[in-house]
């Protein structure tokens, strides 16, 4: 029997591949792993059979890329509580057993978010905060501001996009200088700052670019309409339009211009607030910020939506 796991040690964004040969014709081989994670242990499991030679081969794009999809927490009240506030290693452990012949073997997988060859900056301004990652064997590299709710999200995101050959400035929109420490929204030149940071510390470079997740996404979208510097967005669920904070118990802008609310389209109505104050939740959901949207429409509105392909090099959204 031998079994080929690799690679063991490599970046979570590089193909996993596993070969196994020596099993009985169509043997059920059953895969279970395990993640220790700082909060408690997660788990999955999955079977699948060998084919007529009594050989398994298997690439991440399926069996192996789902088993750490359906990780999930044993206590179901550690889920959230997944990471640590560091970019550490994800280090898994797979055990592999072939019903009919007995055989067992167990692994370990260790994923990468940052490559040796990756370095990091802290920056502090009075307008923003953030992380500068950038890859050590070269002198010009595009660089990619990546903006998220979650300040862990955007370091793994800027980590794994310098360790392929960019600039990667981490910046939080939940971090930073607000407008006011009672509205505690974001402003639209915290983003403008940390361009022109860019502009100021990275020697020749001439293209920026804007990465954003949800929220992060609406705000890239809303920035690049207004900056001739930023060259290209990359939005991951974005909106078309600026939308109503989503946790606010009142209709209210998520973004600030120069001290003014930034228009947007309203989600809420007064049994939506009801909601959030009684339950701690939402009742929005893909349909009915559709129908808010179009309803903002109907009255002729157009001042929450953005045009930033009309200024830049190009979008991809997915």
């Amino acid at each position: 029997m031998k079994c080929f796991l690799y690679p063991d040690i490599g970046r979570v964004d590089e193909p996993l591949q596993l070969h196994m040969n020596g099993l009985q014709p169509k043997e059920k081989v059953n895969l279970k792993l395990r993640w220790e994670a700082p909060a408690g242990r997660w788990t999955s499991a999955l079977s699948m059979n060998a084919d007529e030679n009594g050989k398994v081969t298997t690439q991440s794009k399926d069996v192996l890329a789902n088993l750490i999809w359906k990780l999930r927490p044993e206590n179901d009240n550690d889920f959230g509580k997944s990471t640590t506030s560091e970019i550490e290693p994800l280090v898994y452990h797979i055990d592999i057993e072939a019903t009919e012949s007995g055989w067992t073997e167990s692994r370990s997988l260790t994923r990468l978010f940052q490559d040796d060859h990756v370095n990091r900056k802290n920056i502090m301004k009075t307008d923003f905060e953030g992380s500068f990652f950038y890859p050590n064997n070269t002198e010009q590299f595009p660089v990619i501001i990546v903006m998220g709710f979650d300040d862990l999200e955007s370091y793994h995101t800027a980590a794994l996009l310098a360790s392929n050959g960019y600039g990667a400035l981490q910046l939080s929109y939940g971090a930073g200088k607000t407008d006011s420490p009672t509205t505690g929204k974001r402003t639209v030149e915290q983003v403008h700052q940390a361009v022109d940071w860019v502009k100021e510390n990275v020697n020749g470079n001439k293209d920026i670019i804007l990465y954003g997740m949800s929220k992060g996404a609406e705000l890239a979208l809303l920035t690049a309409s207004k900056n001739k510097d930023i060259r290209g967005v990359i939005a991951m669920s974005p909106t078309s339009h600026v939308l109503e904070v989503s946790d606010n118990q009142k209709q209210a802008s998520p973004w600030t211009e120069k001290g003014q609310s930034v228009p947007y389209v309203p989600l809420s109505s007064g049994l939506d607030r009801l909601v959030k104050k009684f339950f701690k939740s939402s009742i929005h959901d893909a349909n009915s910020i559709k129908q808010s949207i179009e309803k903002y429409e109907k009255k002729g509105k157009s001042d929450a939506s953005y045009h930033a392909e009309t200024g830049i090099g190009g979008i991809l959204t997915y």
